[in-house]
């Protein structure tokens, strides 16, 4: 396991805002940092990943291109250690929050 560095945490942020930052309502997306803050505090990795991955499935085209970015960042970090978890967690959920913004 490499170290995370911080091109690659402003990537999954920005492609995470932009494949889940505006799906559906205001109130799935706070359910969904809701769910994916639980699995950080719990220090579950997988749990986190099965989230996040049903999420977009349930919310993203197929065809879409930052879908495919995201899964292959997504490939390269996973598994990893427990503080680069937490930074790639954290850069994911911002990118929620922050709607696909910057």
């Amino acid at each position: 396991m490499g170290k995370v560095d911080d091109p690659t945490l402003r990537d999954i942020k920005r492609l995470s805002g932009e494949v889940l930052g505006k799906v559906s309502s205001d109130s799935y997306r706070q359910k969904l940092v809701f769910d994916l803050l639980n699995a950080v505090k719990a220090k579950d990795q997988n749990r986190f990943l099965w989230i996040l991955l049903r999420a977009i499935n349930a919310h993203s085209k197929d065809t879409s291109e930052n879908v495919k970015k995201l899964s292959s960042v997504l490939m390269e970090v996973f598994p990893s250690s427990e503080s680069d978890f937490e930074k790639i967690a954290y850069s994911i959920i911002l990118g929620i929050m922050g709607g696909g913004r910057e």
